[in-house]
């Protein structure tokens, strides 16, 4: 199976954490089989498109959003995801006024 995928960023008030992208995809390969014999009309052969937005809450906390759609459907695939994430940031620069 083979797999492109990109994205196109933006960040909102030079701040790096508080972002929005608009995000894409395209894969080919899988096929389904029966008993061992592999149907060549089941070719997978789809992209997905979507966007993503970011938004910090504390210095190492962020919430992030995405939705996404099938685009090009050629078997299998076809349908919407909609999906919320908390992330925490571990590593990063020390604030100037925090003590070591």
């Amino acid at each position: 199976m083979g797999a492109f995928e990109g994205h196109l960023s933006y960040d909102i008030k030079n701040n790096r954490r508080f972002w929005v992208s608009l995000d894409g995809n395209f894969w080919v390969g899988g096929r389904t089989s029966l008993n061992g014999v592999e149907n060549q009309l089941t070719l997978q052969r789809n992209s997905r498109v979507g966007a993503t937005f970011a938004v910090p809450i504390t210095r190492h906390q962020s919430l992030k959003f995405s939705y996404s759609n099938g685009a090009y459907i050629r078997y299998g695939g076809n349908y919407q995801n909609v999906s919320a994430a908390w992330q925490y940031l571990w590593l990063g620069k020390r604030a100037a006024n925090t003590l070591p």
